[in-house]
């Protein structure tokens, strides 16, 4: 049997508190480019997102 390959792996995440602005959806649900949708945009609290990267020789 064959020996195993070098590599690395690496995790992380991130997280975001502030508030933002949603940049596709008005507060209504619709569409933020919906010229009969509410013109208002919806508001989000905080994100965050966790990630693995494995680099390994080939």
């Amino acid at each position: 049997m064959g020996s195993l390959l070098p590599g690395t792996l690496r995790i992380g995440g991130w997280s975001h508190f502030g508030c933002f602005a949603d940049e596709r959806f008005a507060s209504d649900g619709g569409s933020i480019w919906d010229p009969g949708g509410s013109g208002s945009l919806r508001q989000h609290r905080g994100d965050l997102a966790f990630y693995g990267i494995l680099d390994r020789q080939v």
